[in-house]
């Protein structure tokens, strides 16, 4: 759990140059999906591997256990063929071979003390938006662990809870909404907050969510193996799932060197 921000907190303190991939990304080779993400003699395929295998770049690969077995193999070929480089995996539990020159490193869970104190230090972070704040939103968050993690309850219960709180982007979530006076429903925390999220877009917008056409359109772009949103054609709904409150969506930001211009473009979270 937190594999994928890990990654993301990793690579941005990282002093070195960093090439984050998504590994459905590298449906034709991960070469191919780095030359994509440079410009100019990094393009270059011989002096790229000769970049990789020198350690001059750092490859970071999100989620192994997303994609098809093919794109896996093509993964682990490039991981054993370039073995001086540095190259972190990330995956879910998974039954498959890895590369012959890996070492594994396990992301561990947090402790019940460990959720706590995040939860509490996100108390600073809260927006103006946040209906409960500092101590107040502390004995809110203290209050509702002493309820969902009750030793009392059914061990399968407990267990399930203790898992989606050990996971950060599940547990900012969690923080987000007890801000808001809400209770979070840990086995139902993705339509509880688009709840939310939709309610607020009426009230601004005077008009439901257009839920069908948007999700259509979302299920056209999977299908092209797209993943920027249209933030054009649905602006008003890709805003309020930006909201700080929600962050349905990241926004991606680059340097677009042929330009010489920010270039962005939204997605969902990894």
């Amino acid at each position: 759990m937190g594999k994928s921000m890990f990654l993301r907190y990793d690579a941005k303190k990282s002093h070195r140059i960093v090439v984050f991939l998504p590994a459905f990304k590298c449906e034709k080779g991960v070469s191919e999906a780095i030359q994509a993400k440079l410009h100019g003699q990094a393009q270059d395929e011989n002096f790229l591997r000769s970049l990789v295998y020198s350690g001059a770049i750092d490859i970071y690969i999100d989620g192994i256990n997303e994609v098809s077995a093919e794109t896996r193999a093509k993964i682990c070929e490039f991981v054993e063929k370039n073995f001086r480089g540095n190259v972190i995996i990330t995956t879910q539990p998974l039954e498959w071979i890895a590369p012959s020159t890996a070492k594994t490193y396990k992301l561990q869970p947090l402790t019940r003390l460990q959720i706590e104190q995040f939860l509490s230090e996100r108390a600073a972070r809260l927006g103006n938006e946040a209906k409960i704040k500092g101590d107040d939103y502390k004995k809110a968050c203290k209050n509702y662990l002493v309820k969902i993690l009750d030793n009392q309850l059914p061990s399968d219960e407990l267990d399930a809870s203790l898992r989606i709180l050990s996971n950060p982007m599940d547990l900012s979530l969690v923080s987000t909404m007890i801000s808001q006076s809400e209770h979070p429903d840990l086995f139902n925390l993705q339509q509880q907050q688009y709840n939310l999220m939709s309610a607020e877009y009426q009230r601004e917008w005077k008009h439901d969510f257009p839920l069908k056409k948007f999700s259509m359109r979302i299920y056209q772009l999977r299908c092209n193996d797209e993943t920027a949103l249209p933030s054009d054609e649905f602006n008003k709904e890709i805003m309020s799932m930006e909201d700080e409150k929600y962050k349905m969506v990241v926004r991606r930001e680059w340097s677009d060197i042929n330009s010489n211009k920010t270039a962005k473009r939204m997605e969902f979270p990894p």
